[in-house]
């Protein structure tokens, strides 16, 4: 054991030398001994004494020699790369420790077979149970009752509805159509073309004009940006009105939908308030599983207020102006993928001034986006809500196979070992996952969905694959919105193609 911590030390130390040398064939061909390294030692212990433990510890390898892989490529700027390769070194390496650590313990306690995968299970059955809890307190907390009191017109707030839209066409129609026919009195309607590369855009949005759309001409943000907060940035800065309604062009709202989330905001005396759309279901009910119910039960499902991190959806929220500007506006939150967790913390800090609604429907709100469309914002948001950092991906993907995959696996085998203890442990937490799962799922279309009640190692694991192509494509290769990459913001890349932002 010694001598394995020793080399592995050797190791990481060796990396953190790597990422302070300069550009030039030095670095490279040590990045190169290290990669090679790094996989030798893995794959020898692996060969040499095959266990769970050397799996895990090969595991974080992978990442390891990704992250020699992200030194080699030489993407980013050079102090973030630096900064980021010597944060994950040394992450990384401390979970293999870690791992080494808890074998050897599990060793000199001689801890038998049996044992071991009992307390693991049991550990997955409880991580459930609170998962499970915290989305029960959750939907309780997050779906208010409509308001009754009548509030009269006078008495309502301004509010400005604004839209970013680049290469739209049917979607921003039926979008601008529903908000057009809002009975909300007091409503300014803008509508930002974001550069878009067909001309169908802001002919769409001009022949709304007659029926009060104002539309603004965006211009080409720079690479300290990310386009759409670019475009929210414009936008708000035409704003007139004293609360903003940011949304997509995929959320349709019902005649009264904007007035009840006034009305309720003023009722609730909050600054900021985020909305859950109502998902349209597809005839591919399957699909439809893989990817929205995972990303709405990561924001309900953890208790986020412990962490004083709430819960957001960049689909439709609104936000006091007064606020917006008072913490610095979009300037504050240029790189982010999801500028809207960044108001939301400051608005909590506000007396409690922020809240999320979950429940969509009763207010109206319907999101009709295709798969197609849910996937490319999985694979936009997923890397950076892990603050793109390759221990983060590691870490949240091995304990989500292992709370929420492994026991149909280990379910399975012990129906062929016949180990009673564990097959009714594990089947507790096969079920109890399944019900996490089909919770989230009604709550995302507002239908029950009996297939959600069997296919949750399916769904679990289309995530962490999601996850796992997320962070690929950050890091080598581009990740688009609306045609634009946004890795050179987030990733602080270098530009060496300015017209990719055009």
């Amino acid at each position: 054991m010694i001598l394995l911590v020793s080399i592995l030390l050797g190791l990481i130390i060796l990396e953190v030398i790597d990422a302070y040398l300069p550009l030039s064939w030095l670095k490279k061909f040590l990045t190169v001994i290290n990669l090679i390294a790094v996989s030798t030692l893995s794959i020898s212990i692996l060969v040499i004494k095959p266990s769970i433990w050397s799996a895990v510890l090969c595991y974080f390898s992978i990442f390891r020699v990704i992250n020699l892989f992200k030194l080699y490529d030489s993407r980013k700027q050079i102090d973030f790369l630096r900064s980021s390769t010597i944060r994950s070194s040394l992450m990384l390496g401390l979970f293999q420790l870690v791992d080494i650590l808890i074998a050897y313990s599990a060793d000199y306690l001689k801890i038998n077979y049996q044992d071991r995968w009992a307390i693991l299970v049991i550990i997955d059955l409880c991580l459930v149970l609170i998962v499970l809890i915290s989305l029960i307190r959750s939907l309780s907390k997050t779906q208010p009752k409509l308001v009754k009191d009548f509030i009269e017109d006078k008495k309502l707030p301004s509010l400005t509805v604004a839209i970013p839209a680049r290469n739209e066409t049917k979607e921003l129609e039926e979008c601008l159509m529903s908000v057009i026919a809002s009975d909300y009195p007091k409503l300014e309607i803008l509508v930002l073309d974001d550069c878009s590369q067909e001309k169908r855009t802001p002919e769409i949005i001009r022949q709304f004009a007659h029926d009060g759309v104002r539309f603004l001409a965006g211009t080409v943000p720079n690479d300290s940006w990310t386009a759409k907060n670019f475009a929210y940035q414009q936008l708000s800065d035409q704003a007139s009105g004293q609360i903003i309604l940011f949304c997509g062009v995929d959320i349709r709202f019902e005649r009264q939908s904007i007035r009840h989330m006034v009305e309720l905001k003023i009722k609730k005396n909050k600054k900021m308030i985020s909305f859950m759309p109502n998902n349209v279901l597809s005839s591919y009910k399957f699909k439809r599983l893989l990817i929205q119910p995972a990303r709405y039960l990561w924001e309900m499902g953890l208790p986020r207020r412990f962490f004083k991190k709430p819960p957001v959806l960049s689909s439709c929220w609104l936000i006091d102006s007064s606020l917006l500007r008072s913490v610095g506006s979009f300037k504050s939150a240029s790189r982010s993928i999801e500028p809207e967790r960044y108001f939301a913390k400051k608005a909590i800090n506000q007396k409690d001034g922020y809240s999320f609604i979950s429940s969509g429907n009763l207010f109206g709100l319907i999101s009709n986006k295709s798969f197609e469309e849910q996937l490319e914002t999985g694979i936009r948001t997923r890397y950076p809500l892990l603050k793109q950092r390759l221990e983060n991906v590691s870490l949240i993907s091995l304990v989500e196979a292992v709370i929420f995959v492994l026991p149909v696996g280990l379910l399975i085998y012990e129906i062929i070992r016949l180990d009673i203890f564990l097959i009714v442990i594990s089947g507790i937490c096969y079920l109890l996952t399944n019900v996490l799962l089909y919770q989230i799922t009604k709550l995302t279309y507002s239908k029950n969905l009996l297939l959600s009640l069997i296919c949750a190692p399916f769904v679990f694991g289309y995530d962490i694959g999601l996850c796992f192509y997320s962070m690929w494509r950050y890091e080598f290769s581009h990740v688009d919105w609306k045609g634009r990459n946004v890795c050179i913001p987030v990733m602080q890349l270098v530009n060496t193609n300015r017209s990719t932002l055009n």
